[in-house]
C-alpha cells in the first residue's frame, strides 16, 4: 500500500488573531486521522528520523555540506551563520534574517574568522548569503540550537550550554571581537544597512556512517539538508507537483514555507502559505495512507475512511510566533 510523509513546519504555529488553528477544509481534514507520538520538534530533526537517523543530534551542517556537494572528510561542521546583535533594554537580540551580506563581505569576515583563530587549525568557510561552515578535527561537547529557533529572540537562554558550553560562549564574543573593526561594517553603516557583529554556530557533527537508512521511492523538497538525506540514502527526488505519485511504496514531501515565514513573524505570508498547502493537499491524489507531520511531537495518520470522523479536530496553536518581531 503506498503511503506519503507529508511534513510541514510551522503548521501549528499562532497568528495575530491568538491561539487556533484557521485551517482551510482539506488540511482540517487531514486533523481528522489518528494522532500517535511522533519524536522531532522542528522540521530537520523530524527528516531526520524519517530517514533513519534515531540516535544523537542531527548533524546537519555535515548532511548539508553534503547535499550542496562539498566535501565533509571526517571532519565535525557547524553552520557558521554571520548575524546582527543589538541590545534591547537588558537583552542582547539576534537577527540572523534579512541581512544582505555580499559573497565579497562573507570572504572577507571569514579570513578575519580564520586569521583570529588561526592558532586552532580550524576551517573557516563562507557560504552563500552570510551562511558558512566551521570544520574541526575534533568533536566538541557542546549543545547548540538552530539560528531559525533564535531569530528575532533573546540570545542568553540559547548560548552554546553542555560539558564544554562555557569555552563555546566565550569563543562566541571573540567573533564579536574580531568583526568590531571590520572595515566591511563601517561601509554596511554608511549605507544604511546593519552591521555584521556575530557569529551563531549550531547543526554541529560528523556525516553519519552507521546509519540503516530508509529510502523513499519519490520525495519532494528543497534545501541542502533535504539533498543531502537524499544522497545518503539513495532515495529519488521527484518532480512535478507535490505528492502526485509513486503508485506504490513510500513517498515523502517537505514544505517549509510555512516555518519560513513564522521565523519573518510575517502573518500575512503565513496566511497565503496556508492557502497554498490547502490546494497542494487537495490536488493530491488518494493515497492508502497520509501521515502528517506538524513537527509538534505527534503526528496524523490519515486514510480515506476518516473523512467521516468529523469530530477530531486540528489542535490549538502553542505559541505566538509574533514574540518574534524585530525592528
Amino acid at each position: 500500500m503506498s503511503a506519503l510523509h507529508l511534513v510541514v513546519p510551522g503548521l501549528l504555529e499562532a497568528t495575530d488573531d491568538g491561539p487556533g488553528c484557521p485551517l482551510p477544509r482539506h488540511l482540517r481534514r487531514l486533523f481528522r486521522g489518528r494522532a500517535v507520538a511522533f519524536p522531532g520538534g522542528s522540521g530537520p530533526e523530524v527528516l531526520g528520523r524519517l530517514f533513519g537517523i534515531e540516535q544523537g543530534p542531527l548533524p546537519h551542517a555535515a548532511l548539508s555540506r553534503l547535499g550542496a556537494d562539498l566535501p565533509t572528510g571526517e571532519r565535525y561542521w557547524f553552520h557558521a551563520d554571520l548575524v546582527h546583535l543589538y541590545v534591547d533594554m537588558d537583552r542582547l537580540i539576534l537577527v540572523g534574517e534579512g541581512l544582505e551580506v555580499s559573497p565579497e563581505e562573507a570572504r572577507a569576515l571569514f579570513a578575519r574568522f580564520a586569521g583570529h583563530f588561526a592558532e586552532r587549525g580550524w576551517v573557516w568557510e563562507p557560504g552563500r548569503g552570510g551562511r558558512g561552515w566551521l570544520g574541526l578535527s575534533q568533536a566538541p561537547r557542546v549543545e547548540t540550537h538552530p539560528l531559525d529557533r533564535v531569530q528575532g529572540r533573546a540570545v542568553h537562554p540559547f548560548l552554546p550550554s553542555g560539558p564544554e558550553g562555557r569555552p563555546w560562549r566565550a569563543l562566541l564574543n571573540e567573533a564579536q571581537m574580531a568583526l568590531h573593526d571590520a572595515p566591511e561594517n563601517a561601509a554596511r553603516e554608511a549605507r544604511g544597512r546593519p552591521t555584521v557583529n556575530g557569529l551563531w554556530l549550531w547543526g554541529g557533527g560528523r556525516l553519519p556512517t552507521r546509519v540503516s537508512w530508509r529510502r523513499f521511492e519519490a520525495v519532494w523538497g528543497a534545501g541542502d539538508l533535504l539533498a543531502g538525506l537524499l544522497r545518503a540514502s539513495g532515495s529519488e527526488a521527484a518532480s512535478g507537483a507535490p505528492g502526485a505519485g509513486p503508485d506504490r511504496g513510500d513517498a515523502l514531501c517537505y514544505l517549509d514555507a510555512l516555518w519560513q515565514s513564522s521565523v519573518r513573524a510575517d502573518t500575512e505570508a503565513w496566511r497565503q502559505a496556508v492557502l497554498d498547502l490547502d490546494v497542494t493537499v487537495a490536488r493530491m491524489p488518494p493515497w492508502g495512507r497520509l501521515y502528517l507531520y506538524p513537527c509538534n511531537g505527534r503526528r496524523w495518520c490519515y486514510r480515506p475512511s476518516d473523512r467521516w470522523r468529523w469530530w477530531r479536530r486540528p489542535p490549538p496553536c502553542p505559541a505566538d510566533f509574533t514574540a518574534r518581531r524585530t525592528p
